[in-house]
């Protein structure tokens, strides 16, 4: 490609445009080319150096992350999905192996900066309000998607940020109890036996979590959607309030201001800079 830089190329079957192709923010993997074949649609994407598994896998299979860290990086989490559903997209399979990590030269941080990725399963709500999962990823998966009758959509996004929040201060997955990198197929018996769990609340968050940060793992995971946060709660929280860069509470609704004035153009320029999230 024309500039430089990895890329990653993504197959979907030829069903209609992807959600992605609407995006512009900091955390979210951008979206540079689309073409297509007989059979596919071609989406080329930024490419990462790791998801955020492989970044945990660095310090060892069954080290979780300090609060810190696993604080800065719920906090991108959030904002990207936020802007997703301002936008009028729900993510829907939001887990470790979707959130990739990249270099930020502008931070005095050495800390890779997250972009969400992994938008070949999202859902435009303008169009389909009630949206349900395919199931390839059920330890992120809400318990009421699960059920036969519909959900709200946003609430069990909230619950994927809340595994991927959990498994990051736990080093392992709340309900199906097994390690994050392990993602093999699980068997009828064991994904009831989750199912059970999530909607029983049976997960442990340990000790050595600050009371603040369980309190919020534990409104992201509460089974009933109408009992569980909101984004816009996660983000008033008192955990996640925590250490956030200053500025950064405007940032989608700067990118959203000028998308408002750009809209007859194509992308969204300015307006916010990753050296912000520098902790």
């Amino acid at each position: 490609m024309a500039g430089g830089g990895l890329v990653s190329i993504r197959l979907l079957p030829r069903e209609g445009p992807p959600a992605q192709d609407r995006v512009e923010h900091p955390h979210i993997v951008q979206l540079r080319d689309v073409f297509q074949s007989d059979r596919w649609l071609c989406l080329v994407m930024d490419a990462g150096l790791a998801n955020l598994a492989d970044y945990m896998t660095e310090g060892g299979p069954n080290r979780p992350l300090d609060e810190t860290t696993a604080r800065f990086y719920f906090q991108q989490l959030i904002y990207a999905v936020d802007y997703c559903h301002r936008t009028g997209y729900l993510v829907t399979d939001i887990k470790l192996e979707n959130v990739l990590l990249f270099p930020n030269p502008h931070c005095r941080d050495t800390r890779p900066t997250l972009k969400l990725a992994e938008f070949g399963s999202a859902v435009n709500v303008l169009y389909q309000r009630m949206a349900r999962s395919d199931l390839t990823s059920p330890d992120y998966v809400a318990p009421e998607v699960f059920g036969r009758g519909g959900h709200e959509p946003a609430k069990s996004d909230v619950w994927s940020c809340g595994v991927v929040l959990y498994v990051m201060v736990r080093a392992r997955l709340p309900f199906t109890r097994r390690s994050y990198s392990d993602t093999s197929l699980l068997s009828q018996h064991d994904l009831r036996r989750a199912i059970h769990r999530m909607h029983d609340s049976e997960f442990d968050v340990g000790e050595g979590l600050s009371a603040d940060c369980a309190d919020l793992v534990r409104q992201c995971l509460a089974p009933s959607p109408a009992n569980r946060i909101s984004i816009g709660g996660i983000m008033q929280h008192k955990w996640f309030q925590e250490r956030l860069p200053e500025g950064a509470e405007k940032l989608n609704d700067e990118i959203l201001e000028r998308r408002a004035r750009l809209s007859m153009k194509h992308g969204v320029q300015g307006g916010w800079s990753e050296e912000a999230w520098d902790v």
